[in-house]
């Protein structure tokens, strides 16, 4: 019994000591030929301009999210649809249909949500973004004759 113990034990510790005893021996035997090129930024074998900030528009995740909601709504009906034909070929299936009913109620009206509240429109944020740019040029030409006199 010791002995089964003493190899478990001896693999952990060989999984503790190769990894680092691998990584220690390899420190001295890799080529290195360090250069300015090496630590700057790869960005598909172009020079990095500009911050490393990007702005993206929400609304990619927006319709990711409301895609995978949609797209595990239709995974789900599958089962209960199949409850259904049972169920209508054994009688009692206003049950299963109400509860359909109501999930794709429940789906419907959260579409809707996201529909009124503008999430799905891509058109709006482009006009958004026009009318404050807009606002953003007659706030520094004001400013500018503000500064001026």
């Amino acid at each position: 019994m010791l002995q089964e113990f003493a190899n478990a034990l001896s693999f952990i510790v060989l999984a503790a000591v190769l990894p680092v005893g691998i990584l220690f021996v390899s420190k001295f035997l890799r080529p290195s030929y360090p250069y300015s090129g090496k630590l700057a930024t790869y960005e598909c074998g172009e020079d990095p301009v500009g911050s490393a900030f990007v702005m993206f528009n929400n609304r990619f995740y927006l319709v990711a999210i409301v895609f995978l909601v949609f797209d595990v709504e239709v995974a789900l009906l599958f089962p209960i649809m199949r409850l259904f034909r049972e169920a209508a070929i054994n009688g009692g299936a206003l049950p299963i249909f109400l509860l359909a009913f109501g999930f794709l109620f429940v789906l419907l009206v959260g579409l809707i949500y996201e529909w009124k509240k503008g999430d799905i429109d891509w058109v709006r944020d482009a006009i958004e973004r026009k009318q404050a740019l807009r606002e953003d040029a007659a706030f520094k030409h004001r400013f500018e004759n503000v500064k001026d006199s």
